[in-house]
């Protein structure tokens, strides 16, 4: 099972600004304890609402995470930077758990130049003293030219690799024991994203699709049972 914990954002369609959607539960709040999923001392939240004003961004964000889920499973990205910027260059990053262990991918793409130009990856372990520390497994940073990697062999590669896609999909990653189990990490969170838009569509439709016995009517049922946040006394100030 894997769970989106933080997800971040900078130079990407009408965010300017680095902008940080985080899934860390609060324990200090008690009202919605149910609400929370613990697992190897993190507590993530089941399920959360967006809301705002008209053109705050809510739209962006969804699809600031459509782009990290088609950039995992090698589709085209569709990103965009910032109108109002001069840099072409699009940060995003995301922060999960997957099998119990928690992960940290960050990568930068350069929208004019088609090249994705900075990526890193990450595991994260708590300490004896509940202190979080990062083990890194991969960093490739073209523009500074720092190069990391927890497989020595693929290391010395890095800097001649084709920048016009991700590090795990330029390689035959089969022959490196980390970065494939990099590969299959991401693309198996990236798989357990699903968008489904709920704008516009007649109720029929959606009658319709319920009558359906299909791999799609499963997964929108398990959608509905399992947003089973409790919203008594919510309340917008």
């Amino acid at each position: 099972m894997s769970h989106d914990y933080r997800d971040k954002s900078k130079n990407c369609y009408a965010f300017e600004d680095d902008i940080t959607f985080s899934m860390k539960a609060d324990m200090r709040n008690k009202k919605f304890g149910a609400n929370v999923h613990k697992e190897n001392n993190f507590n993530v939240l089941k399920t959360v609402g967006i809301y705002g004003p008209n053109n705050v961004g809510k739209t962006c964000l969804i699809k600031c995470i459509r782009a990290i889920r088609n950039v995992l499973l090698n589709k085209k990205n569709g990103l965009m930077p910032n109108i109002f910027t001069d840099s072409d260059v699009c940060e995003l990053g995301v922060t999960f758990m997957a099998s119990g262990r928690k992960f940290s991918y960050d990568f930068k793409y350069d929208a004019e130049k088609e090249e994705y130009i900075y990526e890193s990856f990450s595991e994260i372990f708590k300490d004896q003293y509940n202190n979080e520390k990062e083990v890194c497994w991969l960093k490739k940073d073209t523009v500074s030219e720092v190069y990391e990697c927890i497989d020595e062999s693929v290391q010395t590669m890095i800097s001649v690799v084709s920048k016009n896609n991700l590090l795990c999909y330029v390689v035959d990653t089969s022959k490196f024991e980390h970065i494939n189990e990099m590969k299959q990490i991401l693309v198996g969170f990236a798989e357990k994203i699903d968008i489904i838009n709920m704008n516009n569509i007649p109720m029929q439709h959606t009658i319709e699709l319920m009558k359906n016995k299909d791999q799609l009517q499963q997964k929108v049922v398990e959608f509905i049972k399992n947003a089973d946040l409790y919203m008594d006394n919510f309340e917008y100030v």
